[in-house]
């Protein structure tokens, strides 16, 4: 119950925030410190918040151009948490592809030793798999907290010629699995490891 109060009174300080941006008259000059965090529930339930405060305090039905700017504001939160909350997705899958990942290139390994070339083949397609679409998970805007280095962005090209670079050599240690040979499995693994050293040397900060 206590959290849930104090929810309400987080999307209640985020609705008066807004509205005293738009109009500092409305409770003095004096403008609250940023807003605490929402989510999209959050910025639904603020919108009614913010049409309810302004039509108790503000002159909306004699000010059709007042009633434009809050609802204005109101969609430009919901857009604003929405496009947070989509590249907060979008950090946490690939992380969780890279991790997966980094289990294949051990089950690789692990395989290779027993000559299980089934396991090996099937584990190089996932590698390829998300090597092809790596970049996507990328956009613009998604690397602060993240291990991402600003070069991703700077020299996006390069970053995808190092996605496909990883992606050619996982579909040679699949052709090298297909003939069930060791040695040039062994090779195209080591071939594999290194374009994700080279990429996470220039990519990545560790």
């Amino acid at each position: 119950m206590e959290c849930t109060r104090r929810r309400e009174r987080s999307c209640f300080t985020i609705a008066m925030a807004l509205l005293r941006d738009h109009h500092p008259h409305l409770s003095g000059n004096d403008k609250p410190a940023s807003p605490p965090r929402c989510n999209v529930n959050d910025a639904i339930w603020i919108t009614h918040l913010i049409t309810h405060l302004a039509g108790d305090h503000l002159p909306m039905r004699k000010n059709p151009k007042l009633k434009t700017t809050v609802s204005a504001a109101a969609a430009a939160l919901i857009i604003g948490v929405s496009a947070l909350s989509a590249t907060a997705g979008v950090i946490e899958d690939r992380k969780a592809n890279f991790k997966a990942n980094n289990l294949s290139m051990r089950a690789i390994s692990a395989a290779l030793s027993a000559d299980d070339f089934e396991t090996v083949a099937s584990e190089a397609e996932k590698i390829a798999a998300w090597a092809m679409i790596m970049p996507d998970y990328f956009p613009e805007g998604s690397g602060e907290g993240t291990s991402a280095k600003p070069a991703i962005w700077s020299d996006f090209i390069g970053f995808k010629d190092a996605a496909e670079a990883n992606h050619n050599a996982a579909t040679d240690l699949i052709a090298a699995a297909a003939k069930k040979d060791s040695a040039q499995a062994g090779a195209a693994l080591r071939t594999l490891g290194a374009t994700c050293k080279a990429c996470h040397q220039k990519f990545k900060s560790w």
